[in-house]
């Protein structure tokens, strides 16, 4: 009886050798609308520059509606806070002044006011500042500035030492990296040896943890609620006995749902721990990887610093004018045109950051499989990832397809979440937020489906990388490779997920705790270190990005050589002829249990 769902064609047997090596360009008129787009990008950047004057609204206004330094307050660059009577620093209370004062009871040449008079200066209350950013005059002592907390505005001076502390030691930042790369390649040393075990043990604790909240729902916690009868003297029930049975049965049947799957894929859970083992063999054999993923951080960095600096001057095309409230910060009178190249500009961020991940993913996409196929048979060269990095360049039109897929759905997000904030008011009778709701359900759809598009551009750039085709073909051909091996697919996706987040995690906490221990314990450096809980954070964010980075390769690496095995294995006849020796050991365990359901076969 034939199989009435269609579940695509068989991989081919021209690539039963692995990648073609003939190829042709790809999607070519995705890749003139690209280039397109890119000078529109570089027009609108040029006119914002020609036209834009951004110091109109970066210039912090006095409560005068005064722009220090410019225009007739050019001599008076600095904005001074005034104390009122009862100490407080209110930022609608500013004036412009010549230079910060350096010691209390100075003197201070404040700007004119409306009338051009500048004698009430005299009578202002004069403490000592210290320049920030050569805007602001901000007190010495932070406890000061602890007014401006009372007042909603914030605490300045605590901010500006701790990024004191990063200036004074941006090197400590190098020396946290390093050591948060050199426990990466521990981690892939020790997922080699102990990667089933973790797999096993995370999985066993999850049906573990089921099974004790089971316990606990089921048993009446006297223990605390006589605790709390101590404090007071009503008694205390914390759930009702009902809602505590059904808890507590629903918890037993998700333990016993997970037992079962747990059982059930056993084969499938050993194909991914096989398959993790695999991707950190491949790193460590092709360790030139690493340095992909860094090339595009460092030029999203740049893009990202020539991104901001045009905005900024593309905002300065606007009318400016003082804030009505007599706040620091001017007010943006936008017009319908400058609200149109925002968004096209912005839009062209979605698109370009896109792009940069989808470059990168190909490029290791591309190297695991010639990396892959190259076990048994040696055709495609000594340096797969230099042919792969002359390979993208072919499929550049590819690439910036799927990428603009994602692009649009993140910039559909970008709107719903300003409609959302716009319009989404509560209703006057009903109290209910009807608009927000909807928004809010808009939104999660769209990140369901941008996760998933995401996941399928992956493996299609994979399909692209193995046959040559266009971004569409390739697309259709790796979504019914994952229909056909649907919990291959999901499992190794899923698990790898779970070893990502945890190399992640270690990376980070273990680098940021070398960090500590080292401004801490060293007396050169804690006498250089105004805030170490601040440089903490810094070294948190510093790892937890060389983290990302490290384990993305190995998280795009699974994902490669899961898809490469189930097209070897599709290509001869169930048998994994090139699968590297951790595969081919899975292999000849568990490869004769039908793993592929296919009408085929």
């Amino acid at each position: 009886m034939p199989n009435i769902a269609y579940q695509g064609a068989i991989t081919p047997k021209f690539l039963a050798n692995g990648p073609v090596k003939s190829r042709r360009c790809t999607d070519v008129l995705c890749l003139v609308i690209f280039g397109l787009f890119w000078f529109g990008m570089f027009s609108i950047g040029q006119y914002a520059i020609r036209e834009g004057h951004p110091q109109a609204y970066l210039a912090p206004y006095d409560q005068f509606g005064n722009p220090c330094g410019e225009g007739q307050t050019a001599k008076y660059p600095y904005l001074y806070f005034i104390e009122n009577a009862q100490g407080f620093f209110l930022p609608n209370n500013t004036v412009c002044v010549a230079k910060c004062p350096q010691k209390d009871s100075s003197s201070l040449k404040c700007a004119p006011d409306y009338q051009g008079d500048n004698r009430y200066c005299e009578e202002i209350k004069v403490y000592a500042t210290v320049p920030y950013f050569e805007r602001f005059c901000l007190p010495q002592a932070s406890k000061m500035f602890a007014s401006l907390y009372k007042t909603n505005a914030l605490n300045f001076s605590y901010l500006f030492e701790a990024m004191g502390d990063l200036k004074e030691n941006y090197w400590l930042l190098f020396v946290v990296a390093g050591i948060a790369l050199l426990i990466g390649f521990i981690y892939l040393i020790l997922m080699k040896f102990f990667a089933g075990i973790v797999i096993w043990m995370i999985l066993l604790s999850i049906f573990g943890s089921f099974v004790l909240v089971g316990l606990i729902c089921l048993q009446k916690p006297l223990g605390i609620e006589k605790s709390l009868s101590k404090i007071t003297p009503e008694p205390v029930e914390l759930l009702e006995e009902s809602v505590r049975r059904t808890l507590g049965l629903s918890a037993f049947g998700s333990a016993f749902v997970s037992l079962v799957v747990i059982c059930y894929f056993k084969h499938r859970i050993n194909l991914a721990i096989a398959v993790l083992k695999t991707a950190a063999d491949f790193i460590g054999d092709e360790k030139g990887i690493l340095i992909i993923p860094p090339v595009f951080f460092l030029k999203s960095v740049v893009f990202y610093i020539v991104w901001f600096l045009t905005a900024v001057y593309l905002v300065g095309t606007n009318k400016v004018r003082p804030s009505p409230t007599h706040l620091p910060i001017a007010e943006i009178e936008w017009t319908t045109g400058s609200k149109w190249l925002m968004g096209y500009f912005i839009f062209g961020l979605f698109w370009n950051n896109a792009f940069d991940i989808a470059l990168s993913q190909f490029i290791i996409s591309s190297t695991v499989c010639m990396w892959y196929f190259k076990i048994t048979k040696s055709i495609t060269g000594k340096f797969p990832l230099i042919t792969s990095l002359f390979r993208c360049i072919t499929h550049f039109g590819s690439i910036a397809y799927g990428s603009l897929l994602v692009g649009i759905l993140d910039f559909w997000r970008l709107i719903i979440t300003f409609l959302n904030s716009r319009f989404g008011r509560k209703d006057e009778q009903t109290g209910e937020d009807r608009r927000g709701y909807c928004l809010l359900c808009c939104d999660c759809v769209l990140g369901c489906f941008e996760n998933a598009l995401r996941f399928i551009n992956r493996h299609a750039y994979t399909q692209i990388a193995m046959t040559g085709k266009g971004f569409c073909e390739a697309t259709e051909d790796a979504y019914y490779l994952m229909i056909r091996n649907a919990w291959r697919f999901g499992t190794v996706h899923g698990l790898g997920g779970i070893y990502t987040f945890v190399g992640e995690l270690a990376m980070t906490s273990l680098a940021t705790l070398y960090g500590y221990i080292l401004i801490t314990q060293h007396p050169d450096i804690e006498a250089k270190i105004y805030s170490p809980p601040i440089m903490c954070v810094f070294f948190a964010i510093t790892s937890f990005i060389i983290a990302h980075v490290f384990m993305g390769v190995y998280g795009v690496s699974a994902d490669t050589i899961v898809h490469c095995f189930a097209m070897d294995e599709e290509m001869n006849n169930g048998s994994a002829v090139h699968a590297p020796e951790r595969l081919q050991d899975f292999a000849e365990v568990h490869l004769g249990k039908k793993l592929i359901d296919h009408p085929d076969q």
